[in-house]
């Protein structure tokens, strides 16, 4: 919560840019028209590594309960899922995480997964139009013709 409180503090003078912080277990995000549900996703069960099924069960679920959404949003399972079409009525991404090799990822679900982000844009008209995995350490990026970048 401090990273983001930081974030906020940086960004708050920043036209065009807002730092959302949300404390709850989802938020709904209006961005351009279109609905983001964004949930951290850590109470829905893992058995062998990512569970898309049972994500996808309880996104149907809170698709239903919160009135719909066009995309929804996620975390806690430290990998990377970008633009996955769950239903005609929604698409589902999920970052990844800004560490890798934790202790909990390899304990808990047995994963690890390149640092990295999602940053996507949004057309007022389209929706999500693009999307770019950003790699947030250096060590993670593939060398290029034996030099390092």
């Amino acid at each position: 919560m401090r990273l983001y409180d930081l974030l906020r503090a940086y960004f708050e003078d920043k036209k065009g840019i807002t730092i959302n912080i949300h404390e709850k277990f989802s938020d709904m995000v209006e961005v351009m028209g279109f609905r983001f549900f964004a949930a951290h996703l850590d109470g829905i069960p893992s058995h062998s590594g990512i569970p898309l099924f049972a994500i996808k069960r309880r996104l149907d679920a809170w698709f239903i309960q919160f009135g719909g959404f066009n995309y929804a949003l996620g975390a806690h399972f430290h990998k990377r899922v970008t633009g996955d079409e769950m239903s005609s009525q929604y698409e589902f991404s999920m970052v990844s995480t800004l560490v890798s090799d934790d202790e909990w990822a390899l304990k808990k679900l047995g994963i690890s997964a390149n640092p990295s982000q999602n940053i996507f844009g949004v057309h007022p008209r389209f929706g999500m139009t693009w999307r770019y995995p950003v790699v947030v350490d250096k060590k993670f990026l593939p060398e290029k013709r034996g030099v390092g970048l």
